[in-house]
């Protein structure tokens, strides 16, 4: 049998043969046909694919296909089809001009420290406008009306068919492809806390110039260790910005389990399992940020978790006390300003008047404050495990929930059946339930467990109630937790957990003579803009 043609020796099914084909020189890789290229390279990941990029044109070409890099930000954008990479020329370009934020939308809902209270925020990728944007999720009652239960005419029921929706009058994040890299940092002004513009970008060499490898330790340091200015609010004093987050160590993690309220700031807190965990700063108005909050590498830096910092820049109006900063060659410094030598505060008699206003000059080629920095908040957020929320045949009460907390009002819980899936048991009855809350009040915050039931099988059982309206509904024993305001004396207290069904709860606080319900959310409707 005749041999085949050269030009069909790269379909040869030996090594051998595909070897004689090819020159000295030639990478094997390019005898494999286009579509397997294409599926190799499917199971690369971003950086790998920059490094075979670099590697020649013909591998340049297959691993710069616009479809792989358009799978690789579609797997960050739950909910909804990445297509169009707007702003950006390129799904590339796009991937690369949210690096490394992509986990902000991947994990979608996060729930902060800030306060008692905290705060739930569901983050998605908005293609209309190419950016990541985050509100914060709230729960309005329809109605306000009551019912009696037949089993105890003194119980009032209250009606519970709450709007859950997003708060899109204000954002609480929000990131554009490739956001200003003038971050701020903070400095000390005599007595006065003062802000600085830091100059440059943040220092973040990035892969898509196919530098990824090269990049230095300093240089990831100066990208993860910057603050990301955002826009966010229509009042011009109002400041935020985007911070990453060191995750802690293991034996950080350890130290901090078995302490008290609040666990020493450590974020999510030990009652909602979590891979990562970092430093938050709780109930801390403002809490110095050393390095342990920080990441310094790409090691460090946690995708589950991350902060935003909000102040309030009060610019400097006092004429008689601060004038416009002079650059270094003004021709008559006054005075040294406390901020340094090269702050020299202008003569008033000798400036001329036509650069003597009562506004702080900046010029980012000096260190000059901008304004004095008040009113700082630093808000920590921490991400659920999909698995955690995402209900299964055997564990069909997971999910993300809204409760009726009275005069507290809406607030979101976690509910978890926390034993394995691959339980020899498949009975769905046969379990534990725990409610964490995600958002909390005055008397039991944010993070800590709102009601536990220990086994929703025969036996927890109490009754299959027959009054309305609750008739035909199994009745599970539940411990309840309590607290004086503050999260002082807290207990937990014997309950009445109403299995309704998998989407609906509701729950016989018994020594305070009231019946809560609680309702599943659909996160996911959530996720598209409209």
């Amino acid at each position: 049998m005749d041999s085949p043609p050269d030009d069909d020796c790269v379909y040869s099914k030996t090594e051998k043969d595909v070897e004689s084909c090819l020159p000295a020189t030639e990478c094997r890789l390019l005898a494999l046909p286009p579509e397997l290229i294409a599926n190799i390279f499917s199971y690369l990941s971003p950086i790998d694919l920059n490094h075979v990029a670099q590697t020649g044109r013909t591998l340049r070409e297959h691993a710069t296909t616009d479809y792989l890099w358009q799978a690789l930000v579609q797997d960050n954008v739950p909910g909804s089809r990445v297509a169009s990479p707007y702003p950006c020329a390129s799904f590339r370009e796009l991937f690369w001009a949210h690096h490394p934020r992509w986990f902000l939308p991947k994990y979608k809902i996060w729930f902060s420290d800030a306060g008692l209270p905290g705060r739930l925020v569901v983050v998605r990728y908005d293609q209309r406008r190419g950016c990541i944007e985050g509100y914060q999720v709230v729960a309005n009652k329809r109605s306000s009306t009551f019912h009696t239960w037949q089993a105890d005419d003194e119980v009032a029921i209250p009606a519970f068919d709450p709007v859950v929706k997003l708060h899109l009058d204000q954002p609480i994040l929000r990131l554009p492809a490739n956001p200003k890299s003038n971050a701020y940092e903070f400095c000390t002004v005599g007595s006065v806390r003062a802000i600085h513009l830091r100059r440059g970008n943040n220092g973040f060499f990035s892969p898509y110039d196919g530098a990824a490898s090269s990049s230095s330790e300093h240089q990831e340091g100066n990208h993860l260790t910057n603050e990301i200015p955002m826009e966010l609010s229509p009042m011009d004093e109002m400041r935020h910005t985007f911070i990453y987050a060191r995750r802690l160590s293991p034996t950080e993690v350890a130290e901090a389990r078995g302490s008290s309220f609040p666990y020493r700031d450590i974020w999510p807190p030990f009652a909602i399992p979590a891979s990562q965990r970092v430093f938050g700063f709780g109930l801390h108005l403002s809490t110095p940020q050393t390095p342990l909050y920080r990441p310094s590498s790409w090691h460090d830096l946690c995708d589950r978790a991350f902060r935003i910092r909000k102040w309030l820049e009060l610019r400097i109006t006092q004429r008689d006390r601060i004038l416009p900063a002079a650059h270094p060659s003004t021709a008559n410094p006054g005075p040294l300003d406390p901020a340094g030598p090269n702050h020299a505060i202008p003569d008033p008699s000798t400036t001329p008047a036509a650069t003597t206003h009562n506004v702080l000059a900046l010029d980012i080629n000096l260190p000059q404050p901008l304004g004095i920095h008040i009113g700082e908040d630093i808000a920590t957020y921490a991400t659920l495990s999909p698995a955690l929320y995402t209900p299964t045949p055997s564990k069909p009460y997971r999910g993300i929930w809204v409760g009726d907390y009275s005069g507290h009002g809406c607030e979101f819980l976690l509910i978890t059946q926390p034993h394995d899936d691959d339980d020899d048991d498949d009975d769905d009855n046969n379990d534990s339930l725990q409610a964490v809350k995600l958002t909390g009040d005055a008397n039991v915050p944010r993070g800590e467990y709102s009601f536990v039931a220990d086994d929703l099988g025969a036996g927890g059982l109490v009754e299959v109630a027959q009054e309305e309206p609750f008739v035909g509904v199994r009745v599970v024993r539940c411990q309840g937790h309590v607290a004086s305001a503050g999260f002082v004396d807290d207990t937990f207290t014997d309950t009445r957990l109403f299995l309704i069904s998998h989407d609906r709860l509701a729950q016989y606080w018994i020594a305070l003579g009231h019946i809560s319900y609680y309702h599943r959310v659909d996160v996911d409707a959530l996720l598209v803009p409209t």
